[in-house]
């Protein structure tokens, strides 16, 4: 059983949308034995189950805010979120889901990773390439990190 799941997220029909996806893809390749990975369009209700049993995850997911200009990585939890909304792309409210179905939550780590292009089309821009690496780096120390921390 994994100990650290890695949740990508978005639609790779609409350019850096995709960009959670091909991130996991990448960690997925790297195969570390303790490591699972998902890729999904959006955070479903039926993630919660698999979220109740592990440690750690880590959601990543593009944006288009312009003013981000680079990979941010944030610890979040579900405290502040009690409804679930698959449209909002928030994966608090999924941890918030987490807990009332199943009383618990695991340690959750989001990525945002800036794209510039979310138009309809297949592959990434320059930008996203190139924050599609920055992020995978960034995930692949925060697993060297946690599997330290926790003995995994």
């Amino acid at each position: 059983m994994a100990d650290i799941l890695v949740i990508g997220y978005g639609n790779e029909q609409r350019r850096d949308d995709g960009i959670g996806p091909y991130v996991a893809r990448t960690i997925a390749a790297a195969n570390h034995p303790d490591v699972r990975v998902v890729t999904c369009v959006q955070l479903v209700p039926e993630l919660a189950a698999d979220l109740a049993e592990i440690p750690i995850v880590i959601f990543v997911d593009a944006v288009a805010h312009l003013e981000r200009s680079g990979v941010e990585l944030r610890r979040i939890t579900a405290e502040g979120m009690s409804d679930w909304n698959p449209h909002t792309g928030d994966p608090r409210a999924l941890l918030a889901l987490t807990h009332a179905v199943y009383d618990r939550v695991p340690e959750a780590w989001w990525v945002m990773v800036p794209g510039e292009d979310f138009g309809f089309g297949e592959g990434l821009t320059a930008l996203g390439q190139e924050n599609m690496r920055a992020a995978t780096n960034s995930i692949l120390s925060l697993i060297r990190i946690n599997k330290r921390s926790f003995n995994i």
